[in-house]
């Protein structure tokens, strides 16, 4: 039984890696570190003075709130970063109906 789980296992590995979604996802990534790197990097910054600022009524704890939303906005209408989300959920619908066929299997249904 072990090793059945194991072989589909990495059947099913080998299935999403070899997805078109797959490949564009690892394609896209790689080129949202170059192209968006700059604001990638504006945002961590930010993040990073966000997540230090303890007084949540101060002034700059505003500003930085607001610049934050904003860089996450910037970011998140990128063209690239949107294809990204694209093919994100289509291998999590792939995910999903998996997690369903596998749940009926243990359940014993068809």
């Amino acid at each position: 039984m072990t090793k059945e789980l194991l072989d589909a296992t990495y059947y099913e590995l080998d299935n999403i890696k070899n997805m078109d979604a797959y490949k564009k996802l690892v394609e896209i990534n790689e080129l949202i570190k170059v192209e968006l790197k700059d604001l990638i990097l504006e945002f961590n910054k930010t993040k990073e003075l966000y997540e230090k600022e303890t007084n949540k009524y101060s002034k700059n704890y505003l500003e930085l709130s607001n610049k934050l939303s904003g860089l996450r906005i910037k970011i998140d209408n990128e063209p690239l970063v949107k294809k990204y989300h694209e093919y994100e959920k289509e291998i999590n619908d792939y995910l999903e109906s998996l997690r369903i066929e596998m749940l009926k299997a243990v359940r014993g249904e068809k």
